[in-house]
């Protein structure tokens, strides 16, 4: 047990030495272009699982945080960090659903001060449910797989998401947060 950790923690400092190193290595016109962007945004809004049984829960309400990484891709795209927790509280149990994800964004030209995007997501979901039979009760368990983004900036701080994500389903989970994720939000 202590190789794999000790193994684990070596990848975690290389990874820490390697993004050190690139973002040691920016050109000031591309630091200056990322600080022109808001990094950092929070949002509200709604998850609705489309699999029993959290289905059933559905909608769970949801708050979140995204961090844009300081990575020079281009003019149009990017690379976030997003985390959101959300929370149903029913009659017939309750379910939690934790999502964190990294974001590839691609930006579309800008049109009448509305400006679309869309991308590609990472997801590890972390989710349970206690609902009210034995047969429908989720222990925690964290499952990972893709997602689709697509987005529409308003003006330069509000912005609308709306994500569906397939994290991955075990023989012994009673089910997926398989589904779609909506969002209003606010960068700074």
């Amino acid at each position: 047990m202590s190789a794999i950790r000790s193994r684990s923690w070596r990848w975690v400092a290389i990874c820490a030495i390697a993004g050190i190193a690139l973002s040691a290595s920016l050109s000031a016109r591309a630091q200056d272009e990322i600080s022109r962007q808001q990094p950092l945004s929070l949002r509200l809004g709604i998850i609705v699982p489309s699999q029993a049984p959290f289905r059933s829960f559905s909608p769970l309400y949801s708050g979140g945080i995204e961090y844009r990484l300081p990575i020079p891709e281009g003019p149009k795209w990017y690379t976030s960090i997003s985390v959101d927790f959300g929370y149903s509280g029913r009659v017939n149990g309750v379910a939690v659903s934790i999502p964190a994800a990294i974001n590839q964004i691609y930006t579309f030209s800008e049109h009448n001060g509305v400006q679309p995007y869309a991308g590609i997501a990472f997801v590890a979901d972390t989710f349970r449910n206690d609902g009210a039979s034995l047969s429908y009760r989720q222990p925690m368990v964290t499952r990972f797989g893709p997602g689709l983004i697509l987005g529409i900036n308003f003006k330069r701080n509000l912005f609308w998401e709306a994500r569906y994500e397939w994290p991955s389903k075990r023989f012994d989970d009673v089910g997926s947060m398989e589904g779609l994720r909506t969002y209003i939000g606010y960068r700074f």
